[in-house]
């Protein structure tokens, strides 16, 4: 049997001079993900290119596809992600999935 995790990958676009108060809740988000079942890790990325469109980069990994999506439906979610008037994602509903190796 392989040992997969699946990876959600999601680049992020956050007004200029909101940067830090995206991270602060951004961090919430991961410490409520790292209470989810399957959660293996999360990790934020920023940009610190200016001509860049997008400043940040998220990804955040679980065991399983399920795992990972059941995490993603919880109500206490909309708290975190979907609810910030303060970014959103590149492409709304067109994140970036892989399976890899598990650790």
């Amino acid at each position: 049997m392989r040992n997969e995790t699946v990876t959600l990958t999601n680049v992020i676009e956050v007004p200029p001079g909101r940067e830090s108060h995206f991270e602060e809740r951004w961090m919430r988000f991961k410490e409520f993900l790292a209470c989810q079942r399957g959660f293996v890790s999360a990790a934020l990325r920023r940009n610190d290119d200016p001509s860049s469109p997008f400043r940040f980069t998220a990804s955040t990994t679980f065991r399983t596809q399920d795992q990972l999506w059941g995490a993603l439906q919880r109500n206490e979610i909309g708290d975190f992600a979907f609810s910030c008037p303060l970014a959103h994602a590149a492409r709304p509903g067109q994140a970036f999935l892989r399976s890899q190796p598990g650790s």
